[in-house]
């Protein structure tokens, strides 16, 4: 064999080898998500509170955490009317309590007026209806009765319950869901529920906390909705009220603190960068936040949802402000590194 034979096999080697390394390496997608955090949004929040006989520690709980609810609602500048009804559908009838009937914005001594709103008592009836309480108190009756000003058409509804026992309306969830997206011309953007019911330790709807009048059992219907609405739901067990509180906050405020990624990131490529308002880097190259956050602002984890993973602020008092760019930069997970799918 000649040199030149030799040396021409040689590069046909090398050439072949290059071809098949390449076409082994994994090609790297990158993508960048963006988001633009919203501005002033408008949200009416109706908090449908049990006035039975064993409710009377937990309307202190909420009653003294109004600041970790409201926090979030001031952060986004938001719109809002918060009002409150009771369970007893045989006395109280869906009608709104307490004097002014709803908070806004500009309501003076708004923390004293939520604290008197939410002692609703505890003489109520023991067959807790909040659902047909809601339907009443949406209803065209007293919407233009005494209800009159609270819901309007162009803000989201958000419903939070709060009842240590299920909910005894007659018919369907689905049925009350329907009314009440009905109330908001279909949109389901525009209805979020959440709760503080009966939870067990596994996060589903069951008895807790021990005997009557101290336990709670499980707030199926409730649950329901706030799951299929997206809402929140925590345990009424719960020692402290104010995590679980200023997370209901948080959702209803309409401020976004979870993120869709397009696809499934490779977790060290993830680069989070914020343009927010009002500073410098707003036209600059942005704040670039690492998961631990900027001086305490902005923490946040990835997490994976029912829909794939996202990006979450998980700080009811960080989630990045009005207006604010939100943009995700990451490398897509190679197929070889996912986690192989059940049998």
């Amino acid at each position: 064999m000649s040199r030149v034979t030799r040396l021409c096999l040689l590069c046909v080697a090398l050439v072949s080898a290059a071809c098949n390394q390449s076409a082994l390496d994994p090609i790297t997608e990158s993508f960048v998500d963006v988001y633009m955090q919203e501005a002033e949004p408008v949200v009416d929040v109706l908090f449908v509170v049990d006035n039975s006989l064993s409710m009377a520690d937990e309307q202190e709980k909420l009653a003294a955490n109004f600041e970790a609810f409201i926090q979030s609602f001031f952060i986004a500048g938001t719109q809002f009317h918060i009002g409150v009804i009771t369970t007893d559908r045989e006395s109280d009838d869906g009608r709104l309590v307490g004097e002014p009937r709803f908070i806004r914005p500009d309501t003076p001594d708004a923390a004293d007026v939520f604290r008197d709103s939410v002692r609703v008592g505890i003489t109520g009836s023991g067959l807790e209806r909040g659902l047909s309480a809601t339907a009443r108190a949406l209803s065209p009756d007293l919407h233009g009765g005494w209800n009159q000003g609270f819901r309007r058409d162009i803000a989201r509804l958000v419903i939070v319950y709060v009842s240590d026992e299920n909910d005894h309306s007659g018919g369907t969830v689905g049925q009350y869901l329907e009314l009440f997206q009905d109330y908001k011309g279909g949109q389901a953007d525009k209805l979020m529920v959440s709760a503080l019911i009966g939870l067990g330790d596994d996060g589903e709807p069951g008895d807790c906390g021990g005997e009557f009048p101290d336990g709670a059992e499980g707030g199926w219907r409730y649950f329901q909705l706030a799951e299929v609405t997206g809402g929140f739901a925590g345990s009424i067990c719960a020692e402290d009220f104010s995590g679980l509180v200023a997370s209901i906050g948080q959702a209803a405020s309409g401020m976004i603190s979870v993120f869709p990624l397009q696809e499934a990131p490779l977790p060290e490529t993830l680069e989070v960068t914020l343009y927010v308002p009002g500073t410098p880097a707003f036209f600059g190259d942005g704040y670039i936040v690492p998961p631990e956050g900027i001086e305490e602002r902005w923490p946040w984890r990835l997490i994976e949802t029912a829909d794939g993973w996202a990006l979450h602020f998980f700080d009811p008092a960080q989630v990045p402000p009005p207006e604010t760019r939100v943009e995700i930069r990451y490398d897509k997970l190679p197929l070889h590194q996912r986690a192989p799918s059940a049998p």
